[in-house]
């Protein structure tokens, strides 16, 4: 074999190696907390063990962590990277450790979590 051609067949090797662990990777979107706490909402409408004050109980105990990260997870938010803490969202200020709490509190209206941010 000449040159030309072994390393035609290494980059075909190679080109089939990768596209062998791209299709490994899972692109499907995550679902948020409030999603999954929505469809265990529906699950539960008609739940016929399940009384009207148990119901009620476990919404009031799954709805805060549907709502909000829990105090410290960095989250991405409509206003960038922040944190919640004692029921504030607060969001680095220029200079490494130093944070500040966000003035309008009520700007805030949408976060996910993404996989890879530290806690605060």
């Amino acid at each position: 074999m000449n040159t030309n051609q072994e390393q035609l067949e290494r980059v075909a090797n190679l080109l089939k190696q990768a596209g062998a662990v791209i299709e490994t990777i899972d692109l499907s979107p995550r679902t948020s907390p409030a999603e999954v706490f929505l469809r265990t909402l529906a699950v539960n409408l008609d739940n016929v063990y399940l009384s009207d004050a148990d119901f009620r109980q476990f919404v009031r105990n799954s709805l805060p962590g549907a709502v909000f990260p829990e105090d410290r997870q960095v989250v991405l938010t409509n206003q960038g990277e922040a944190y919640r803490l004692n029921g504030l969202w607060f969001k680095w200020h220029r200079t490494v450790g130093s944070k500040v709490a966000i003035k309008d509190q009520a700007s805030i209206t949408t976060w996910a979590h993404v996989e890879g941010l530290p806690r605060a």
